[in-house]
């Protein structure tokens, strides 16, 4: 393995701005997403239930993860933001089904965001192997 840290994935895009942020940097054996909002169409997805939207947020977290090499089960620490504290039920019962045996650890936080959304998941994988579609940046 290279040392340094591996930018993984291409430049976000949201509403044709390109963000100042990488989707994914693995550094070692440890792979941090950055925080992951619900998309559809490449924009916020401001409509939807709690449940749509943290199925958005999982999928999004399994195709960085696998642009890596790694996956769901990889997954050691997840933070998790919520709009409204009314939602976590739905919120849990669909992460719930993306992590039906061994569960990473999960914090959980009420908060105000910057688009008009209900969710936001970041996590971080443990994934000893590396994989193509990284680049390393010096």
């Amino acid at each position: 393995m290279a040392h340094g840290k591996q930018v993984i994935g291409e430049p976000i895009v949201i509403n044709g701005r390109t963000l100042s942020l990488s989707r994914a940097v693995r550094a070692g054996d440890m792979i941090y997403l950055t925080g992951q909002i619900p998309l559809k169409d490449g924009a916020p997805m401001t409509d939807g239930s709690i449940e749509e939207q943290t199925r958005s947020c999982m999928e999004n977290i399994r195709a960085t993860l696998r642009l890596a090499g790694s996956d769901l089960p990889d997954i050691v620490k997840t933070t998790v933001w919520l709009k409204d504290r009314a939602d976590f039920a739905g919120f849990d019962a669909v992460y719930g089904e993306y992590f039906e045996a061994d569960p990473p650890a999960r914090s959980g936080l009420v908060s105000e965001f910057l688009v008009d959304i209900k969710v936001e998941i970041e996590c971080v994988a443990y994934a000893p192997s590396q994989s193509a579609g990284e680049t390393e940046v010096e």
